[in-house]
């Protein structure tokens, strides 16, 4: 899953907002959530969500997003303190994921990663 595709996974998920538990040691938590939250909607609409997101991040960090742009992001995020812890665990989380081995995708038990394209190395978290 790309980084903006996990976040929205976690945002939907039963993670609490007051989450305080460090990355390392809540990883197996954290994934957990990740699958519930892609379960709920479902890895099409997580997939196109997570790519618009991502394009309304990269414009906001540029400062060129439209005031249009900037309240779509705010519809589908709308707890910005949760935005924003998500934003953070999301993108710690990528750190302790094992890395996909050749001919082999995925976790433990191969859930995580998705392969996507024709090409294998397309691997994403």
């Amino acid at each position: 899953m790309a980084p903006w595709e996990r976040a929205l996974a976690l945002y939907v998920s039963d993670l609490p907002t007051g989450f305080v538990g460090g990355v390392g040691e809540s990883a197996d938590a954290l994934i957990g959530w990740v699958r519930q939250g892609a379960a709920r909607l479902g890895y099409r609409h997580l997939h196109e969500e997570g790519r618009r997101a991502a394009h309304f991040a990269a414009l906001r960090r540029a400062g060129v997003a439209s005031r249009s742009q900037r309240a779509a992001h705010r519809r589908m995020f709308p707890n910005s303190a949760r935005l924003r812890m998500i934003e953070g665990l999301s993108l710690s989380l990528t750190a302790v994921l094992p890395e996909p081995t050749s001919g082999e995708v995925g976790d433990a038990d191969y859930s995580i990663y998705v392969a996507y394209g024709a090409d294998m190395d397309e691997v994403g978290v």
